[in-house]
């Protein structure tokens, strides 16, 4: 049952379930409150015309994914100038406080310094080049992967329908749960939103120009 569990009741909140019958499968709400008067049965198959219509607006032409990629590499460029900055500056501040530790060791040698202070200091230092790495090592990853994860996303988006076609139920599931988000049945219509970044790819798909006096904030 591919949309097993992603569906609530516009109406009421309640799961919409699945069920075969005559070699069909339905999706119906399972009115846990009481609030339908009667049970509406929807057809999968009709429930799978809105997701493959989606499916096909996302679909960006070659044009389109080639010139949000190039686009994509300029902007890349402009995010690496200020990775660069801030990683050397964080360095800085790193081997500044490096050189503190290796002074305090110093001052604790001549005996110029408890060892009360010592221990102190000597984990104050510590502890705030800890939190330094974890920054350099979460700016190092952001930029390794902005532009990967970018012309990943629209190569998939390029690639959604066939993908989806192509997967056996449980991938189809996973797909859906990657895509959407706040599925909602309401009478036999089913709406959704779009989570990011499919969201802008959809965005992109409607716009002939892609990125109208574009800037450094894109």
């Amino acid at each position: 049952f591919i949309f097993r569990g992603l569906i609530k009741c516009a109406d009421c909140g309640c799961t919409i379930t699945p069920e075969t019958s005559k070699g069909h499968i339905y999706y119906s709400c399972t009115n846990y409150h009481k609030a339908h008067k009667k049970r509406v049965y929807v057809k999968e198959a009709d429930l799978l015309k809105p997701i493959y219509e989606l499916l096909n607006s996302i679909n960006l032409p070659d044009e389109k994914v080639k010139e949000l990629v190039q686009d994509l590499k300029q902007a890349a460029k402009s995010e690496n100038r200020f990775f660069t900055n801030t990683l050397q500056e964080l360095r800085k501040e790193y081997d500044k406080i490096e050189n503190r530790k290796s002074k305090l060791q110093d001052d604790k040698y001549d005996g110029s310094i408890t060892n009360d202070f010592y221990d102190k200091k000597f984990k104050e230092y510590t502890e705030k080049q800890a939190k330094l790495m974890t920054e350099i090592s979460k700016l190092d990853k952001a930029n390794n992967q902005y532009y990967i994860t970018a012309n990943t996303i629209l190569n998939l988006a390029k690639r959604a329908r066939e993908i989806f076609e192509n997967s056996e139920v449980p991938e189809k599931q996973r797909f859906l749960n990657y895509l959407l988000q706040n599925c909602q049945l309401k009478d036999k219509n089913l709406s959704y939103k779009l989570k990011a970044p499919f969201d802008t790819v959809l965005l992109a798909s409607k716009c002939s120009d892609l990125l109208p006096g574009s800037d450094s904030n894109r």
